[in-house]
């Protein structure tokens, strides 16, 4: 469970990080755990990858 809420605030700050370059994210479903961009659908690690190949660290490897 607590890898879950972990992947979810990762997922959060780096929607959140994409927003503010520009991309239209937002969250897609009841659970929380899609993000939606476009006609895209991506689950909180492919958003997470996403953020990281745009150049977006994770809080984790920041604070590290």
């Amino acid at each position: 469970m607590e890898d879950f809420l972990t992947n979810a605030y990762v997922a959060q700050d780096a929607a959140e990080a994409l927003i503010a370059l520009g991309w239209p994210i937002q969250p897609h479903g009841d659970d929380m755990d899609r993000w939606r961009i476009g006609d895209l659908i991506m689950t909180d690690e492919e958003l997470i990858g996403l953020a990281m190949r745009r150049g977006i660290q994770p809080v984790s490897e920041q604070l590290q």
